[in-house]
């Protein structure tokens, strides 16, 4: 397998060097080439930009969405288990509780705390 990285690695690196010598063979204008890593807005076609900008916003928002409801989740989760800690009932059916509390005898009577 170690192997099969190493082959891919080197392909990939072969390719760049010769996309390297190829663009360096061409001779291109450098100073265009360099101005291409600038980003800028084209004075004629504002919209394409917004469009791009909207885009890129589009795909960022419903990554972040996800995160913030697990997090309300693992909150919400944390707060259970300190209220089942402090032996609250609040909401609890009396069974759940009375079986719980049964549990809790039966492991200290085995040896297992809980």
């Amino acid at each position: 397998m170690r192997q099969l990285y190493l082959r891919i690695y080197l392909a990939v690196l072969a390719s760049l060097v010769v996309f390297a010598v190829a663009a360096v063979k061409v001779s291109p204008d450098w100073a265009e080439v360099g101005k291409g890593f600038i980003p800028h807005i084209a004075q004629n076609n504002t919209t394409l930009y917004l469009y791009f900008v909207i885009g890129l916003l589009g795909a960022d928002l419903p990554e972040r969405q996800p995160r913030a409801v697990e997090s309300g989740l693992l909150a919400q989760r944390r707060f259970e288990k300190v209220r089942l800690r402090h032996r609250a009932l609040c909401k609890e059916p009396l069974d759940v509780v009375f079986e719980r509390i049964e549990r809790r005898l039966d492991g200290r009577r085995r040896g297992v705390p809980w």
